[in-house]
């Protein structure tokens, strides 16, 4: 995943504050699916829950998810139930 602050890709070498943020800013994320030519919607859903764990991370809750947690995980354009959709699970699919 890249990084970008003011349109300009952030490099490995550059840190937030190198590039001007420093305690305080509030960093909203933008996941525009299409540019990164993610199409299928199960392609979508582990983006996003990336993107979750790292929100989740950053605020000191548990980050690590099991997609099989959801009732209905997509696969490629399908979300028929699994087994197990009946069955909710408290806090899914963080762990």
């Amino acid at each position: 995943m890249d990084l970008f602050l003011n349109g300009t890709k952030l490099t490995d070498a550059t840190s937030l504050s190198a590039s001007g943020l420093v305690s305080g800013p509030v960093i909203r994320t933008s996941n525009n699916l299409t540019q990164a030519g993610l199409w299928t919607k199960q392609q979508r859903q582990d983006y996003k829950l990336q993107l979750a764990a790292l929100r989740r991370a950053a605020t000191g809750r548990p980050s690590t998810y099991d997609i099989n947690k959801l009732p209905n995980p997509y696969n490629d354009n399908d979300s028929a139930p699994d087994d197990g959709a009946t069955t909710l699970v408290l806090g899914r699919p963080w762990s």
